[in-house]
């Protein structure tokens, strides 16, 4: 199969995709064209980039910021992921700019610790064509080996302590029976980053924060307060997160958060939030669940107009967009 034609039709399409120069550099890539819903983020080419530039250690989401897109469509790109496996052996052949074939040229083997994150167990440049991305595919050398070495039996060394992961006990449960453990005390915490503090507030007689700024100052105990101009330039209200941890799916939480804050867009490229901080406010999102009081329109009843409709739309109140629907022919 030749360059030209693999891949998917829509690949003919151009896209905005960053030269080699962005990435030595680290600017983004200045966008000239807007793409629909239903188009594809990243062409032959893109995803090519994409996987050439991850094989020399670049993290997924520093590249997303140099495309300007999200860092799932990197990951889907770098993991090969398609219903149709693109042919990565062909990577160099796609992209116009020669520049990256002397800057970040084919790698004879992935580094170990991008080989975890990957869904096939050898790098995508040098896979073959009948080494494509499959989800039914046999175990690679990484898992084998990490099958092997759970087979082992276990070796005695003398002076040697089996490590174990931390328990959280208060005195008073240590104390105790040794065959009775309170079920109120968790066995490890189940936060991103566990409080070592033993008395907490329960949820209900938590302070709810009356403004934006004193949320972000404690978001799980991390300040957040350097994205306040991003969040309420990209329409995140406090009231709205509280409708949304309080109605939404945390699916639903977790693309608006990444489309909404971890995507450059034309008029401020540089200012997204990072991977981390996206994660952290997203757990934080979800700690509204029972607390907002509003549900979804039932699927059962038929709103009598459209501004009845509009008013709680996924629980958002849409009506000041009314005028809008109704010009371009949306009725109800």
């Amino acid at each position: 199969m030749s360059a030209a034609a693999s891949g998917y039709q829509s690949d003919t399409g151009e896209r905005d995709n960053p030269s080699c120069q962005n990435f030595k550099t680290k600017t983004p890539v200045t966008k000239h064209l807007t793409l629909l819903p239903t188009e594809r983020a990243l062409n032959r080419e893109g995803r090519a980039i994409c996987r050439i530039v991850f094989a020399q250690n670049w993290p997924a989401s520093e590249i997303a910021g140099i495309f300007g897109i999200s860092r799932s469509s990197v990951q889907r790109a770098v993991s090969n992921g398609y219903v149709r496996p693109d042919n990565v052996s062909e990577d160099y052949a796609h992209v116009k700019d020669p520049e990256f074939a002397k800057h970040f040229p084919p790698v004879a083997s992935a580094p170990a610790q991008n080989s975890q994150r990957r869904k096939c167990s050898e790098s995508p440049v040098t896979t073959s064509d009948d080494e494509d991305y499959s989800p039914g595919s046999s175990r690679g050398p990484l898992e084998r080996k990490s099958m092997e070495h759970l087979s082992r039996p276990p070796t005695s060394v003398s002076g040697a302590r089996t490590a174990k992961k931390p328990r959280y006990y208060s005195s008073s449960s240590v104390s105790g029976a040794k065959d009775s453990v309170s079920l109120s005390l968790p066995m490890r915490s189940s936060k991103l980053f566990p409080l070592l503090t033993r008395h907490q507030l329960s949820p209900s007689a938590t302070p709810s924060p009356a403004t934006l700024s004193a949320f972000l100052k404690r978001v799980n105990n991390i300040d957040l307060s350097a994205h306040l101009s991003l969040l309420s330039a990209r329409g995140f209200t406090l009231e709205r997160m509280r409708i949304m941890g309080g109605t939404w799916t945390n699916e639903m939480i977790k693309e608006a958060v990444e489309r909404g804050l971890c995507e450059a867009d034309e008029w401020n490229e540089r200012k997204i939030m990072s991977a981390l901080d996206a994660v952290t406010l997203e757990l934080e999102i979800r700690k509204f669940r029972g607390k907002a009081g509003l549900s979804f329109q039932n699927p059962n009843t038929t709103p009598a107009s459209l501004s009845a409709f509009l008013t709680n739309i996924v629980g958002f109140d849409l009506t000041v967009h009314r005028t809008l629907f109704e010009s371009q022919g949306f009725d109800i």
